[in-house]
């Protein structure tokens, strides 16, 4: 069946509906990646938009002593396993890094066949909304948000207020998504996804010689059960070294004043998320 879905993408919207850099992502990847050249950063936040909205640089150095000079490559709609790919290559190409922080998400994703192709469950959703009625959608502002800017500028700028749709009824559930991962329940018995495994060890061991601390960690806000069940296992898995175990489920991250929208944090939640950041990082020894 995921390969009849994979040919309808293909044969009606291309190939940019697989789980492949799509000609926007390609053009942030490589804007994210030359402003990343130009200065020797020790340490790199790799993620989604999650990490995009939750995470500011100047600010985590900051609270670090100066011990990291840090950039964020979030990029929105940045999964596993193209993650994987762009921490890989930094990795292998930036010399100066020290330190490496990824993302550790699975919204949306499926594992398409057995040779390592995933498809992306929102166009899943994208065709089934050619069947049902559609709500009226409230006007998005569009805005740039990026956290890659001077600690004066982020403590200095008002909250932006919430310009997308927001439901604390979901946001809520969101919270009790985040709570089970550090629960270890015995009832929570769910297989690894082996790909993602693999990839996790293929990371660990090129970090390991070019001697850069790895670190993976859980963002807030995760979106559906689905994520769960596939970030879940994954982070029980690890060994602790390589778990950032910041506060990813402080209730003060899921409250209307530090959101942005549903699945993102806003300026406020940003730098209460990087000071459990930072903290989790200097108790760390």
């Amino acid at each position: 069946m995921l390969i009849l879905i994979k040919l309808v993408f293909v044969v009606f919207f291309g190939d940019n509906f697989i789980y492949q850099e799509t000609k926007g992502d390609k053009y942030e990847v490589r804007y994210r990646k030359n402003e990343f050249a130009k200065q020797e950063f020790n340490t790199v936040f790799i993620g989604s938009s999650r990490t995009v909205f939750g995470i500011s640089p100047s600010y985590f150095d900051s609270l670090t002593d100066k011990k990291t000079k840090s950039y964020n490559f979030g990029i929105i709609a940045g999964l596993p396993p193209r993650t994987f790919d762009w921490c890989e290559e930094l990795i292998q190409t930036k010399p100066s890094l020290k330190y490496v922080f990824v993302e550790l998400s699975g919204t949306g994703i499926v594992p398409l066949n057995k040779n390592d192709e995933w498809l992306s469950d929102s166009y899943n959703e994208m065709v089934l909304a050619f069947f049902r009625p559609t709500l009226p959608r409230k006007k998005v502002e569009k805005i740039h948000y990026d956290l890659n800017i001077p600690l004066k500028e982020f403590l200095g700028r008002n909250n932006i207020p919430l310009t997308k749709y927001f439901s604390l009824q979901e946001v809520r559930l969101s919270h009790s998504y985040n709570k089970q991962i550090e629960e270890k329940n015995p009832i929570m018995k769910i297989p690894v996804d082996e790909f993602y495994w693999k990839r996790i060890l293929e990371l660990i061991k090129s970090a390991e010689s070019k001697n850069i601390r790895l670190y993976f960690f859980i963002p807030p806000r995760l979106k559906t059960e689905k994520e769960l069940r596939m970030v879940y296992p994954i982070y029980q898995k690890l060994e602790e070294k390589y778990k950032l175990r910041a506060a990813h489920y402080d209730e003060s991250l899921y409250q209307i004043d530090t959101s942005f929208d549903n699945s993102h944090l806003n300026y406020k939640g940003a730098k209460k998320f990087t000071e459990l950041m930072a903290e989790a990082f200097n108790s760390d020894k």
